[in-house]
C-alpha cells in the first residue's frame, strides 16, 4: 500500500528510513552501552551523584540549624526514642496488669482462689 502524504510525497518511504533509523540507532546504543568506557562513565556519573547527595544534604542539615528547626537526623532520633518509649509503656502496663490480677486473686478467699498444685519432685 502506498501512503501519500498532503503534497502527494511517498509516506512509506519515509516510513522505511524511519525504520532503518530506529534498528541503527538502537543497535549503537546497545553496543554503546555494553563498552567498559561506558560503564566507567556511568560509574562516575553516580559517584558525583552521590557526592552531591551528601553536600546537599549536609547544606540542609545546616540550614535547618540555623534556622532553628529540627533536622533530619534529629527527627529520626527522636522517632526512635519515641518507639522504645511505647515498648517500655507496653511493659510496664502488662507487668501491672499481672500485678492487678496477682493483688486481686491473693485477696479472694482460699475457696475462690484458682487451685495451684505443687511441682512435682
Amino acid at each position: 500500500m502506498e501512503w501519500k502524504g498532503a503534497e502527494g510525497f511517498d509516506l512509506g518511504l519515509y516510513k522505511k528510513f524511519y525504520d532503518v533509523w530506529v534498528r541503527s540507532t538502537s543497535e549503537m546504543l546497545h553496543e554503546m552501552m555494553q563498552s567498559p568506557q561506558f560503564a566507567e562513565a556511568m560509574g562516575k556519573t553516580l559517584e558525583g551523584s552521590l557526592d552531591f547527595k551528601k553536600q546537599l544534604d549536609e547544606l540542609i542539615e545546616s540550614s535547618l540549624k540555623n534556622l532553628h528547626l529540627p533536622t533530619t537526623s534529629e527527627v529520626t532520633d527522636l522517632s526512635r526514642r519515641i518507639r522504645a518509649l511505647e515498648v517500655q509503656v507496653q511493659d510496664v502496663s502488662k507487668a501491672l496488669e499481672s500485678l492487678k490480677d496477682h493483688l486481686q486473686t491473693a485477696g479472694q478467699p482460699a475457696e475462690k482462689r484458682p487451685s495451684r498444685k505443687p511441682p512435682k519432685r
